[in-house]
Formats: C-alpha cells, sequence, structure tokens
C-alpha cells in the first residue's frame, strides 16, 4: 500500500478553484518558483474571485499547475504545450507535439512524478527494479530529465501503479509559502482517499510518434461539508473578525492546529508529488487528528468535525493494519547487502506470500536458506550475494536487523544503523549493537542524519516499540528490547531529548522542568505520554549521561530556583567554553605600541572615507575606535561590538595594517560565504568561512554539515585570529574553532559582532553571553 504527497500553493479561499479574492496580497504562493516567475498581480487583481472555468487559458493564474484549485467545484479546463514543442534541438522529436486541452473534473489535482523522472536519480530508481526499465534516448540539448518516451512512460506507470483508489490517501501541504509561521516548512492542508487515477495521456501529433504527459489527474474525496477526508480549517482562523483582540487569539490557536510533517519525512513531502508509506501517512494522520480535536474545543470552524474526527480513526487503524509490526523489511533487506530488498518485500506483499500482518522472518530466512523459491528469477543473483552472510550472520546481529525491520526506515537509515562504521559517523557518541536491542530509543536520541536522509525521529522509533495493540500482541518484541508501559523510562528519556533538541534549534540549551514536561505530552506519539509530577525526581539515575538536571537562580532576592534540564553534551560544551573563555578573556598583552590613529586614517581612506578634523563627530569616533583597538588587541580573548555602521569595518583594517600584526600573521574568518566575502573585501584580506577552516582540519563534518569538537589536527600558523559576525555562531561552531587552534600558539582572538542581531540557527548564543560577561 502506497499513498501520495502533493504540493499546493497557498490561496487565500481555499483551494476553490477561483482566483484569490485578493491576488497581488497573496505573497505566499511566490514561494514557489514558478508562480514567482510568471504571475501578472494586474491582471489577476482584475479577475479577482472569478472562477477558473469560467475564464480562458491566458487569463488563468499560474497556481494551476501548482495544485491551487484543488477543491474547485466546477470543471475546468487547462491547457498544455509540451516544454520542448518550439526548441530548435527538439523539433525532429518534439516539434510534432500538438496543443492539448484537458478537462479537469472537480475536487481534483495534478500529480507529476518529477523526481522519478531526474535523471540524477536514474541509477537508484534503476537499481531497485528486478526488471530493467527501457534505455532512455540522448537528449540533443542539455537537461535534467529523462528524455525518451518509453522510459518515460516506464517511469509513470511505475509510480502511479503503486497508489490504490478508493484506499490510497493522498496529503495535500505547501512548503514554507503560508501565512501559519516561519518555523513549518512543510504544512499539511488537507487529506483524503484518492477516488481515481486518470490513465497516462499522450500528447495529440502531426507526426508518427507521440510523448507522454506527466501529469495524471488525481480526483479525491474532500469536500468542503464533507467527512470522507478534510481540509484543515486554517482560513476560519485567518478570516478577520474586527475584533483585534478576537483576531489575536485566533492567530495564537491557529499555530496549536498547524499540522507541520515530521521532519523525518521531509523527502517524502518533497517534489510536488511522491510517494509515501503507511507508516508516514500513520504519523501525518496522527498530527491531523490532534488538530482535529483542538479545532473542536476552539468552537471557532463550523463542519462535521466529530465525523471527521471518526474518518481519521478509521483511517489510522488501516494504516496501522497496512503498515504491520515490519515496514522497514525491505530497507532491512538492503542494509544487509540486498540490492532487491524492497522490491522483494512488496513483490511477496503484492502476490499475497505475505500479509502485512505477518511476521516476514520465517519465510525470508526460508528464500535465503534455498528452501523457498523467491518470486522470481531475477532476484537469484542478489540473494546468492547474501546468503553467506545471513547464515553465519550473530544472533545478535540477526536480531539487530529483524529490530530496524520493526521502524519505517529509509534504506539509508538502516544502513547507517545497521553499518557500525557509518553509525560512528552518525551520531556523536558510541553506540553498540546491544546498546540498540537493550534500548531502541538510542537511535531518535542520538542519529543526526544526513544532508540528504533526515535524522531518525522518535516517533518512527516509538511505533516500532510501541505499535497499535493488535500488532503489539501478535508481534511482542522480546526481552531486553520489550517496552512494557508508555511511562517506560527509555521513552520518557527519549522524549526530553526530542523536545530539548528542538528548543536548541531556536537556540535554546535549558528549558525548565515543567515546560520540557509540557512539550513532550504534546509530542504526536503512538501512545500519548503524560508524566507524573513526581517521574523526575525518582528517575534522575535513567537521564543521567544524557539528560542533565539544573537548579537555575531565576530571582537573586528571594534566592528562587527552578529545576531545568539541558542535554549533557550542552552542559559539557558550556563548560568547556566557558574556561576557555574566562581564563583568555582575563589574560593580559603588552601593548603593540601602534599609532592607531594613523592607521584608522589610512584604512578609512583606502575606503574611500575621510575623517575631518574639524567635525568633532569624526573626532570622537576616532579616539572611540583607538582605544577600541588598543584594548582588543591587549587581551589573549576580546570582543569588538557595534551595530552595523558603528565603524568595526574600519578598527578591521586598522587591525591590518599594523605591522606586529601582520608578521606575525593574521587568521580572518566568517560564519558564512556572504560574511566571508564581506570581512575580505572589508580587511582588504582574504578570509575563510569557518567550514573551509575546520574542513581542512578534518573537523567538518560535510555529510551532516556540522563542526566536529574533537581532531588529531591543529592549527599553528598566525598569532593573531580574527571571526567576524559572531553573533552566528553556535556554541559547537565557536568551540570547534577554538579547539581546532593551537591556543599556545594563538596570542590573541578576536570576535566581531552584534549580539543584537542574527542570532544563531542552532544551540545557544555565545557571542552576547560572552559580551554580557565582559559588561558584566
Amino acid at each position: 500500500m502506497h499513498h501520495l504527497t502533493l504540493r499546493v500553493a497557498w490561496h487565500d479561499n481555499r483551494w476553490n478553484g477561483t482566483i484569490c479574492r485578493a491576488p497581488s496580497l497573496n505573497g505566499f504562493c511566490l514561494d514557489l518558483p514558478r508562480i514567482r516567475e510568471t504571475r501578472n498581480d494586474a491582471a489577476e487583481d482584475a479577475d479577482a474571485g472569478t472562477p477558473w472555468a469560467e475564464l480562458d487559458a491566458p487569463r488563468l493564474p499560474p497556481c494551476i499547475s501548482e495544485g491551487g484549485g484543488f477543491m474547485s467545484e466546477h470543471e475546468w479546463i487547462r491547457t498544455f504545450n509540451h516544454p520542448y514543442r518550439d526548441m530548435t534541438k527538439a523539433q525532429a522529436t518534439h516539434g510534432c507535439l500538438k496543443t492539448m486541452h484537458i478537462k479537469v473534473p472537480s475536487f481534483a489535482s495534478f500529480a507529476v512524478p518529477f523526481k522519478w523522472m531526474l535523471l540524477e536519480n536514474q541509477d537508484d530508481i534503476e537499481e531497485a527494479q528486478p526488471s530493467p526499465l527501457p534505455i532512455d534516448d540522448k537528449s540533443p540539448f542539455n537537461s535534467a530529465w529523462v528524455f525518451g518516451r518509453h522510459r518515460q512512460e516506464a517511469l509513470i506507470d511505475l509510480f502511479f501503479n503503486r497508489l490504490t483508489p478508493a484506499r490510497s490517501l493522498v496529503f495535500f501541504y505547501t512548503k514554507s509559502g503560508h501565512p501559519i509561521g516561519d518555523s513549518i516548512n512543510r504544512l499539511i492542508v488537507g487529506v483524503g482517499r484518492i477516488l481515481t487515477v486518470s490513465p497516462t495521456k499522450f500528447y495529440d501529433t502531426t507526426g508518427d510518434h507521440t510523448y507522454p504527459m506527466w501529469d495524471r489527474i488525481i480526483r479525491h474525496s474532500i469536500r468542503p461539508d464533507g467527512n470522507d477526508g478534510l481540509l484543515l480549517p486554517y482560513h476560519e482562523y485567518l478570516e478577520p473578525t474586527g475584533d483585534p483582540d478576537e483576531d489575536a487569539r485566533r492567530q495564537q490557536l491557529l499555530t496549536e492546529i498547524a499540522v507541520a510533517v515530521d521532519p523525518a519525512h521531509i523527502n517524502d513531502f518533497s517534489y510536488a508529488s511522491e510517494l509515501t508509506t503507511p507508516d508516514v501517512a500513520l504519523a501525518s494522520l496522527v498530527r491531523c487528528l490532534e488538530a482535529v480535536r483542538l479545532v473542536k474545543s476552539h468552537g471557532i470552524a463550523s463542519g462535521p468535525w466529530d465525523q471527521r474526527e471518526d474518518w481519521l480513526n478509521e483511517q489510522i487503524a488501516a494504516s496501522w493494519a497496512d503498515r504491520g509490526a515490519f515496514p522497514g523489511l525491505g530497507s532491512a533487506l538492503e542494509a544487509l547487502g540486498m540490492r532487491l530488498g524492497t522490491a522483494l518485500s512488496l513483490e511477496l506483499l503484492s502476490s499475497g506470500a505475505l500479509k502485512s500482518d505477518d511476521d516476514p522472518w520465517p519465510l525470508v530466512d526460508a528464500i535465503f536458506r534455498g528452501q523457498q523459491p523467491p518470486p522470481q528469477r531475477a532476484y537469484n543473483a542478489d540473494l546468492a550475494a547474501v546468503r553467506a552472510t545471513w547464515a553465519n550472520m550473530s544472533d545478535d546481529r540477526r536480531n539487530l536487523l529483524k529490530l530496524l525491520s520493526r521502524f519505517g526506515l529509509t534504506a539509508a537509515q538502516a544502513r547507517r544503523w545497521f553499518d557500525p562504521t557509518k553509525r560512528a559517523e552518525a551520531t556523536q557518541t558510541s553506540i553498540a549493537d546491544g546498546d540498540i536491542l537493550e534500548n531502541p530509543y538510542r537511535i531518535a536520541e542520538t542519529d543526526l542524519g544526513e544532508i540528504t536522509d533526515p535524522a531518525v525521529s522518535i516517533e518512527v522509533i516509538d511505533r516500532g516499540v510501541m505499535p497499535d495493540s493488535t500488532i503489539a500482541a501478535r508481534h511482542p518484541l522480546a526481552a531486553p528490547t520489550a517496552v512494557g508501559s508508555a511511562n517506560d523510562p527509555r521513552r520518557v528519556r527519549a522524549a526530553f531529548v526530542d523536545v530539548l533538541r528542538t528548543a536548541a534549534l531556536s537556540g535554546d540549551t535549558l528549558l525548565s522542568v515543567i515546560e520540557a514536561q509540557k512539550r513532550v505530552e504534546e509530542l504526536p506519539l503512538a501512545k500519548p505520554l503524560v508524566i507524573p509530577a513526581d517521574w523526575v525526581n525518582g528517575n534522575e539515575a535513567s537521564l543521567a549521561g544524557v539528560v542533565e538536571t539544573l537548579n537555575i537562580l531565576v530571582d537573586t532576592n528571594a534566592e528562587k530556583y527552578v529545576p531545568a534540564f539541558q542535554l549533557s553534551e550542552y552542559k559539557q560544551c558550556e563548560q568547556r567554553l566557558e574556561k576557555v573563555l574566562a581564563a583568555r578573556a582575563r589574560a593580559p598583552l603588552a601593548s603593540l605600541g601602534a599609532d592607531w590613529a594613523t592607521l584608522l586614517t589610512a584604512a578609512i581612506a583606502a575606503s574611500g572615507g575621510k575623517i575631518d578634523e574639524a567635525n568633532d563627530q569624526h573626532v570622537t569616533a576616532r579616539a572611540e575606535q583607538v582605544e577600541a583597538l588598543e584594548r582588543i588587541t591587549t587581551r589573549k580573548l576580546s570582543a569588538l561590538v557595534g551595530r552595523a555602521g558603528t565603524g568595526k569595518t574600519s578598527v578591521l583594517g586598522a587591525l591590518l595594517r599594523c605591522e606586529p600584526l601582520v608578521r606575525g600573521g593574521i587568521l580572518l574568518l566568517a560564519p558564512t560565504g556572504k560574511a566571508r566575502v564581506r570581512l575580505s573585501n572589508a580587511a582588504g584580506g582574504e578570509a575563510m568561512t569557518i567550514a573551509q577552516f575546520l574542513y581542512r582540519l578534518d573537523r567538518y563534518d560535510g555529510a551532516r554539515q556540522r563542526s566536529l569538537l574533537t581532531g588529531k589536527k591543529v592549527y599553528a600558523q598566525e598569532r593573531t585570529v580574527v571571526i567576524d559576525e559572531c553573533s552566528m555562531l553556535t556554541e559547537n561552531d565557536l568551540l570547534a574553532v577554538l579547539n581546532a587552534l593551537d591556543m599556545a600558539h594563538v596570542q590573541r582572538v578576536i570576535l566581531v559582532g552584534d549580539p543584537n542581531q542574527l542570532p544563531p540557527i542552532g544551540a545557544g548564543r555565545p557571542f552576547a553571553d560572552f559580551v554580557a560577561y565582559l559588561e558584566a
């Protein structure tokens, strides 16, 4: 069973098949390039509110190609011209293709399998098939897409044939272009059943050949007042009431009902249209169910919400049945080394050899050992390649593979967690096979993911460890893996880790215990997690080494303390930073004896400026800058602080003109590429990004774009280090740089920035904290 995700552009009137009510005021849909590049505000404003069915092709909005009318009650017509038809180099192949006028039925949208058509993905798609796909034709021009008709047709069929009308669901979502908030980059706006999938259409032609249209029409079951699917009532909450206080209240409640996609499933909600699994559908349905319950309690949106809640519960039950106890079987087989693992698992299910609620491993074991034939001979070579591995595998390794198959992992995630070497690269701590078998939640606690493959979330693990009661009874987990209680300490700790990591992304490395418990209880887990008030006091041992319990002073006069949580890794990072920063900030250096006023004047002149000696403001500013230069060069660690336009650039220019500093060398670092270029231009010297600097020392993980706190190489060249835009640095970034420097060799480190601007995307605000320390 597969389901479908469909991206739509934000529409200000519920995607009802009309021009927006206020088109030029809808900036959210401009998040999508096809709309941003072609929208005509004046023309759309003139047609505001007009049904698409009443407009001819030139007056239709660009969102017709981005699902902007998937809730249209009326049939309308969309015109297609093949994008290659008028290209000179494609005349022999596509010049004969005619314009197509396609009738779009009510409550329907187009799905296009873009990811499946990209050339860069063809090797992966081909390797996952038991039978070869048609060979692609060479494009007569540079193109990122599959060109040959027969291969296109095969890929389209491969994609859409995995959907089951009347049973498969379709999830409509927007990317970041919506009015709910910047923190949600995938927002589910509706879910319903797929009623029909149109057959592949081919372009009419004046020649003897044609090409398939990639777009296929998906009719769905969602209706404005129906209960066979639903739209989330975001628009009702956004509708002005005439009462500013009520509008503000509704805006706050809107954030509560917003259904964000689990970050672990971002890839399934990408490329405009994509297939997804029952496990991902289950995660999304659970989030929709919680939203619907809140909608009912808020009493803002009218509609048959009781029946919609019932519908969601029915779909959740069906998804549990389709998911079974082993949704990651195919990925686990690929982790074992079987290239066609996913194809084999799908074929075993589709042929009826396996049912979704079966334990697949006895059959898989029989196939591996040659006691049972595979569904087709195409699997024989693959099976031969892994047969000896399987037969000679230790019990712990085999049990780990079976455990991983209980989670809805991607193939990359399964490989990452089955292969000890890949596992070590994807975690910050050592995790042995036995650790996972004793506590599978360690996967969610420690997985760092990759750029193209997100980290495994607690929800994914939780659905495998605590599935639906029927599945749990039929396929119980054995000790020591089994989790018998919803409040098992392993589960509770993993939930606390999850909310603390989420808080860290916003810069907060601490959460009060009360706030952390509240956030844990809001997690969309397989079974609700309600933590008793005294749980923390009785379970500190189970948190040790992963989550720290601290008492934070919040009122010095009353000596009032609040208990708080912090991830152990952040506490250790903060302690190391505090030790290094405080020690160097207290360490004085002898004055360089530089004529800072002259150097400043030269730096300002080089940048096209001039100091007016008759202008008191100019003279005062230079005096302050001279004082700043003397201060920052007479401490082993210092901060140059100021808003934009306060002269930091001139001060840096003077530093790079100071002969003693230049002789010792000055290393210029910045957190981003733009900041690096800006620093290089301003200082008249070559700068590096922090990632470049650390990467050269083997202290940067390019696969996950993160700074590493350890490494064998230490940098000992320039004696002065200047780091610009320090407000953008996380605690890990700053500590990684300091750890990479030979601090016995480096004389001075100068941190530059404005603590009130550009906070980091990640844990902590070390620069702002350091400036506050100096001011105190």
